[in-house]
């Protein structure tokens, strides 16, 4: 996999991962991250985000396929939502681990079935490495 740095910014990805030989635009398969902030304000717990996600991913057409659990490598819980978007008909997969001010996601998604699920050790791998130094 190549982590690119560059490509993505357009689209508000500061890392974009995707099988070695193809770019952003062509890649059978993308990997990358997002942030959200947790307003504290409102007290939502980090269950109550990921149910929110959830929701917000079924108002827009997706089929909630299951989810599962993962550890980082400083063995925090990983929720993992693995969900097929009907609208890009594209299979997906999110996981969401839970820091003090904010949710850390990384996203796997393809519009080729064989290619996600192909993928989807190198997407467990990245989970399992993540670590706040």
């Amino acid at each position: 996999w190549v982590l690119d740095d560059k490509s993505g910014k357009d689209q508000g990805l500061d890392v974009v991962l995707y099988p070695e030989g193809w770019n952003l635009d062509y890649a059978p398969a993308l990997m990358y991250t997002k942030i959200i902030n947790k307003d504290n304000t409102l007290q939502k717990s980090f269950a109550d985000i990921i149910s929110e996600q959830v929701d917000q991913l079924k108002q827009y057409g997706a089929t909630i396929v299951k989810d599962s659990i993962a550890y980082t490598y400083d063995n925090k819980q990983s929720v993992i939502i693995n969900f097929i978007d009907n609208t890009t008909k594209t299979s997906n997969l999110i996981s969401y681990i839970n820091e003090y001010n904010y949710i850390v996601s990384f996203i796997l998604t393809s519009r080729d079935k064989n290619q996600f699920l192909k993928s989807k050790p190198q997407f467990l791998e990245l989970v399992n490495s993540y670590k706040i130094n």
